[in-house]
Formats: structure tokens, sequence, C-alpha cells
């Protein structure tokens, strides 16, 4: 059986002592704090939803639900950074920890890092076109084989016209829903109180704050590993990389919650397996792309599956109860139901494609549908589009 760290049992008077002084020194307003926290939070999380959507755009899936190729592979490189951001956070944090100033710690993350990200996105603005048709980055060559690519992906091109038939169909459309549960089910708990329940574990706040280095790192390779699968296993495998990425998670999630209190090491461990389900989570976005068609309808799922992220958000606090800590059984529990769940989710997703695309070749077979260039360039939806 593991034991605690050395600190733990020798000074947790003194590190208790120490959290209560800064509890009082952090909220001396609670009401203000929690307020202007939340406003905060809310606009950056309309911000993310935003930029989600348009980078999406930018690097879309040229192809229905299959293997990998470049455009997912940057949008999984992308989301990788997610766990470098982890990482890199935990470094900010303990070294902002280390500010002696008038202002809580947290006012002086969101002016360092809110600074450096909003200077690098007016660098962005003066630097990436609108469109990939449109990046000056891009030579002539490279701009036809971009349209060229659009012609296999059959998901219609980028329309500047809102078409409420088309947000009209995304409602009604079953997969819609599907994709909005999985961003409810699938965000809340473990991204927003992963340093609550580590800190749990014996570690201070700033020793809280280097354990995400580890944590980001663990982030980092199983996207990268579930991106190589995926590239590896028969095409349309991605539902089935998914599913099999959410094992990690269920499993890591039944053993913090079953080890014994006092096994911090495996805790931490299992702890750290949770973080698979991002892997899952970024491929799950990339079959927005490649299975829905129509630029309205596409932008309203894209969004749907964030609103639902926005969702649990506000749900899973109330599963994290400080009178349950350090072991958080609620919460750890709320977090093995949805990942099952979510698991399911990824099972009938598989299921409604596989439905969906022998419908289709049905279709295109009594039409005698054979020219694919009639309808890449239109702006059709995937029920429209014969393909």
């Amino acid at each position: 059986m593991s034991t605690a760290p050395a600190y733990y049992e020798d000074e947790k008077p003194a590190l208790e002592a120490k959290e209560q002084q800064d509890c009082v020194e952090d909220v001396d307003s609670p009401k203000k704090v929690d307020v202007e926290d939340g406003i905060s939070r809310s606009n950056l999380g309309n911000v993310t939803g935003i930029a989600t959507a348009m980078y999406a755009e930018a690097l879309e899936k040229y192809g229905k639900e299959g293997s990998i190729d470049p455009a997912v592979e940057k949008k999984l490189v992308r989301y990788a950074f997610n766990g470098v951001g982890v990482g890199l956070g935990g470094l900010i944090g303990f070294a902002i920890g280390h500010i002696k100033g008038s202002l809580q710690s947290w006012r002086y993350e969101f002016l360092i890092v809110g600074a450096v990200c909003a200077a690098w996105g007016i660098s962005l603005a003066f630097t990436i076109g609108n469109s990939p048709t449109t990046n000056r980055w891009f030579t002539h060559d490279e701009r036809l084989m971009i349209i060229a690519r659009l012609r296999r992906n059959q998901t219609g091109v980028e329309g500047r016209k809102i078409r409420w038939d088309q947000i009209r169909e995304a409602f009604l459309d079953y997969k819609t829903w599907i994709f909005f549960s999985l961003g409810m089910i699938g965000n809340g708990g473990i991204s927003n109180f992963s340093t609550l329940v580590i800190k749990g574990l014996g570690f201070t706040t700033l020793q809280t704050a280097l354990m995400a280095l580890p944590q980001g790192a663990i982030v980092v390779c199983f996207i990268a590993a579930g991106a190589l699968l995926n590239d590896r296993l028969p095409k349309n495998s991605r539902t089935i990389v998914c599913m099999l990425f959410m094992i990690p998670t269920i499993a890591g999630g039944l053993g913090f919650l079953l080890a014994p209190e006092k096994a911090y090491v495996a805790r931490l461990i299992c702890f750290y397996l949770t973080g698979s389900y991002q892997a899952s989570f970024v491929l799950g976005l990339s079959l927005i792309t490649s299975n829905t068609g129509g630029q309205s309808k596409k932008m309203i799922v894209s969004g749907m599956i964030w609103f639902g992220a926005c969702i649990g958000n506000i749900i899973s606090p109330f599963f994290y109860l400080t009178s349950q800590a350090p072991r958080y059984q609620l919460g750890i529990g709320s977090l093995l139901v949805a990942n099952c769940l979510e698991f399911c989710i990824f099972l009938i997703l598989r299921f409604a494609f596989i439905y969906e695309n022998k419908k289709k070749e049905k279709a295109a077979a009594e039409m005698g549908y054979t020219d694919e260039n009639s309808t890449a360039f239109s702006d059709l939806t995937d029920k429209e589009n014969p393909k």
C-alpha cells in the first residue's frame, strides 16, 4: 500500500492553517469574486464556441467517416495542445502563485494570460486569411488542391447566406441531439475540478499546480495515440477508436473510487488515466464536419455540441461537494456514469452512420447517381445530397 507524501503528515496542521488564511485573503468579497469570475468565464465560453466552430470549418474533414487525413491530423494536433496548455498552465500558475501583490492570484492569472491571448489573437487577424482559398500563404496550385478535396468531401462549400431550411433540418435531425448529449455528458467534471481532486491527495496549492505537468503530457500522448491508432485501423473505424479510449477513463475513475484512501500514488495514476477521454472527444468533434453537410446546418450542429458542453459545466459543480473531500465519491461516481453513457453514445453514432450510409448508397443506386461533381460544390445538407 502506498503512503502519503512525506510532507503530508508532518506539515498537515501548518498547511491547513495556511490554506484557511489563503481563503480569507483571496475571498475577502465572495459575492463580488463569484460574479466577476462567472462573467469572465461566460465570455470565455462564448469566444471558445465561436473560435472552435471557425476552426472546424478551416480544417474541414475531406471525406466521410473513415481513416484519418491531413485535415483531421491538424485538428488533432490543435487539440493536443490542450494538454500542452494544461502543463504550461501549471507552470504559469506556480509562478503566479509566488507573486506577492495587492490582487488575488486568480486576478493576476486572468490579466497575464488574457493579455498574451489577446496579443496572439490580434496577430492572427493580420496573418491568417478568412478561408484557405484566400489565404496568402497558399500558392495557386495549393488553392486548387483545397477546392478539389471538397469534391470528395461532399459536405458543401462555404456560404455567406443563412439558410433557414438548413437550420430547421439541423434541429430536426436526431444526430444533432446526439452530439449535444455528447458535449453535455463529456464535459465538466474532470476538466473543471482536476486541481481540486489532486489537491485532495495531500498536495499544497503550488504543488498541485506543478502536478498539471504530467497530466498535460499524458493528455498529449492519449490524443497522439488516438490519431495513430485511427490511421492504422481500417476505414470507418473512428467511432471504434472513440470507444476504445473511453475504457482507460472508465477504469481510472473506478480505480480512483475504489482504491484505499491512503493509496495516494495509485489514486493519482488512476486520476491521470481519466484524461484518455479527450482523445475520444477530439475524434468525436471531427465526426460532425465529416458527416454534416450544408454550411448553415454544419454551424448549428457544431454549436450544439458546445452548447451541451456549457450545460455540462453548469451541472458538474453540484456533484463535487466540499463535504466529500478528498475522495469526492459523488463527483467521481458521476464521472463514471457519464463516461459509460459517452461510450454508449459513440456506439449509437456508429450504428447511425452505418444506417445513414447504407440508405444513401441504396438511394444513389436507384437514381443511377455517379457524378460527384454535380453536388460537390453545392450547399446541400447531408440529407439532401445523394452521395
